[in-house]
C-alpha cells in the first residue's frame, strides 16, 4: 500500500468545488496527465489499495481507496453523465473512506498534480498516513445487529437478527434454508444498499447503537459509510489477478519498507498461509516472485526434490478458492468490517467444508470483523456453534421467517440433512422418530432393543448430544 496525492479538476472556474460531486456519484479518480512521469505514476505505479488524498491546492478534500486497476476512457461507458469529463482520460475507480471537515489544517503542498508520499519523514506523508489512522479509529467497531425487510425479492416482511442472547452482536453468523429461501438475497440486499431504502436495519459503530428506518432514512454521505463498512464475496468469484498483486505488494512491504531480503517476505508468507490453513494438509507451498513476470510461484510439498513450480492459476479450483476468498481478506487489511460471504463451500472436498467455519471465526476474531455466510453446506452446519445458525424457512402464509435454532452442533451430516436442511434422508426416518421410537421402546420396557438402537444412533451422532444421554441414563438406570 502507497500513499499518494493529487487534484482531479482542471484550473477553471467551472470546475470550482465538483470534486465531491464527482466522487459522490461516479467513484472515480483520473485525469488527462500530459507529462509521461505522471501517466506511469496513475496507470502502472499506483495499485489497487493504495490510499489517495483528494485536493485542490491545499484544501484537502477526501481520503480514498483505490478498488480498480487503471480505466482508458475508451474502455468505460456509461459514465459521462458529466458532460465536461471529456478531459478524464484516465480513471480508476475509488471507495471513498472519509471527507474533510472545514477543521482540518490545509495541506502541505498546493502545486502537484499526481504524486507519491514514499518518505515517512515529509509533511506530506504525515499529514496522509494521521488521516487514515484516524479513519481506521473512526471505524474500529462494525457490526449488524438486526435486519428487517418490507420487500426484496423473496423477502416480504422479513426480520432476523445477528446478536446473542445478552444483545451482543455475534462476530459469525451462518445462514442455512432450502433453494429459494432468500439465503443469497439477504446478503445482495445488505450489499446493495440504496438511498431511500425505508427498511429497518440496526447496527453498532464504535460500541454505540444506531437505526435507520421509514422515518430516518440515511443521507448519501452515512450510506457511503455504511457500505464502505461492508465486503461481499459471491459465490464463484475466484479473482486471482487481485491476490496475486496483493501477495506482491506484501512481498514489497518487506523489501521496501522494512528494508530487509524478498526472501524474508517468502518465508513469512508461506508461515501466514501454513498457520491460517494448519488443519488443511495442503500440498502447495507458495515458493517466490517470478521477477520476469511479476507473478508469484508455487510448488507442490511432495515435489521439492524436483523443484517444479507452477502459477497461481494452476491450482486447483478448492485451492484457489481458499486462497482468493480466505487469504485475500488477511492481505487486504480487512479489519474492523461486516464480511458477507455467499457459499464459502464452493469447489471446496467436504473435509475442508467442516474446517473452513473455524478459518473465518478466526479471521473474525482477530480482525474485529463480522462474518455473515450463507450455505447449503451440511458439513458446515454441522461444525458451526449452535448461537451462530440462522435457519430460513417458508411458512404458512408462504413467507420466509427465521425458525428456532436446531441444535446442529456436533451432529452427524445425515442429521444436518434432514433436521435443518428438511431433506428425507436415512432410509426414510428422521432422527427425530429415531429418538421416539428409542422412547417407546424404553416404556415397554424392550431395554436390549433400546440399548442397541441407542448404540446404532450414538454412532450417527456425537454421544454428546443431550437427547441421547438422556436416553442412555434412563437405560442404564432401568438395566442396573
Amino acid at each position: 500500500m502507497t500513499y499518494w496525492y493529487m487534484q482531479l479538476s482542471p484550473d477553471s472556474e467551472e470546475w470550482q468545488n465538483r470534486e465531491e460531486e464527482l466522487l459522490s456519484e461516479m467513484k472515480l479518480i483520473g485525469g488527462f496527465f500530459i507529462s509521461d512521469t505522471l501517466s506511469k505514476y496513475f496507470t502502472e505505479d499506483m495499485k489497487i489499495n493504495d490510499i489517495v488524498l483528494i485536493k485542490r491546492g491545499v484544501k484537502a478534500i477526501a481520503l480514498v481507496k483505490v478498488i480498480s486497476e487503471f480505466i482508458s476512457k475508451q474502455s468505460e461507458t456509461g459514465i459521462m453523465n458529466f458532460s465536461d469529463l471529456d478531459w478524464f482520460e484516465d480513471r480508476r475507480k475509488v471507495r471513498i473512506l472519509d471527507w474533510a471537515s472545514d477543521e482540518m489544517l490545509d495541506f502541505p503542498i498546493a502545486s502537484s498534480i499526481l504524486d507519491m508520499a514514499t518518505n515517512k519523514y515529509t509533511r506530506a506523508y504525515s499529514y496522509i498516513d494521521n488521516w487514515y489512522k484516524k479513519v481506521q479509529k473512526k471505524n474500529l467497531n462494525f457490526k449488524i445487529q438486526e435486519v428487517f425487510i418490507e420487500s426484496y425479492k423473496v423477502l416480504k416482511n422479513f426480520k432476523i437478527d445477528f446478536f446473542d442472547e445478552n444483545n451482543k452482536a455475534l462476530a459469525l453468523i451462518v445462514i442455512a434454508g432450502k433453494n429459494g429461501t432468500g439465503k443469497t438475497s439477504l446478503l445482495e440486499y445488505l450489499s446493495n444498499l440504496k438511498q431511500g431504502d425505508k427498511d429497518c436495519i440496526k447496527y453498532q459503530k464504535n460500541d454505540k447503537n444506531y437505526e435507520f428506518n421509514k422515518e430516518n432514512t440515511l443521507n448519501s454521505k452515512e450510506l457511503e459509510s455504511f457500505r464502505g463498512n461492508l465486503v461481499y464475496i459471491p459465490t464463484n468469484i475466484i479473482n486471482t489477478d487481485k491476490l496475486e498483486d496483493l501477495i506482491l505488494g506484501y512481498i514489497d512491504y518487506f523489501v521496501y519498507e522494512k528494508g530487509v531480503s524478498a526472501f524474508v517476505g517468502y518465508e513469512n508468507l508461506q508461515n501466514d498461509v501454513y498457520e491460517i490453513f494448519e488443519d488443511f494438509n495442503l500440498n502447495f507451498q507458495f515458493k517466490r516472485i517470478d521477477h520476469k513476470s511479476k507473478k508469484p510461484l508455487f510448488s507442490n510439498y511432495d515435489n521439492v526434490k524436483d523443484d517444479i513450480e507452477f502459477n497461481l492459476r494452476d491450482l486447483s479450483t478448492g485451492e484457489k478458492t481458499l486462497l482468493s476468498k480466505v487469504l485475500y481478506l488477511y492481505l487486504n487489511e480487512v479489519k474492523n468490517k461486516v464480511v458477507l460471504i455467499d457459499e464459502p463451500e464452493f469447489s471446496l472436498h467436504p473435509s475442508w467444508q467442516a474446517k473452513i467455519l473455524k478459518v473465518y471465526e478466526n479471521f473474525a476474531k482477530s480482525y474485529n470483523c463480522q462474518i455473515i455466510i450463507s450455505t447449503h453446506s451440511p458439513h458446515i452446519i454441522g461444525s458451526c456453534k449452535n448461537e451462530y445458525i440462522r435457519v430460513l424457512r417458508f411458512n404458512d402464509e408462504n413467507n420466509v421467517e427465521v425458525v428456532d435454532n436446531k441444535l446442529s452442533n456436533e451432529k452427524d451430516v445425515n442429521w444436518v440433512l434432514e433436521e435443518i436442511m428438511g431433506t428425507d434422508y436415512l432410509e426414510g426416518k428422521s432422527i427425530i422418530n429415531k429418538i421416539k421410537e428409542i422412547e417407546n421402546l424404553l416404556g415397554k420396557e424392550q431395554y436390549l432393543k433400546a440399548d442397541k438402537k441407542i448404540s446404532n444412533l450414538e454412532e450417527k451422532i456425537a454421544r454428546t448430544d443431550l437427547d441421547l444421554i438422556k436416553l442412555r441414563n434412563i437405560l442404564d438406570f432401568e438395566m442396573d
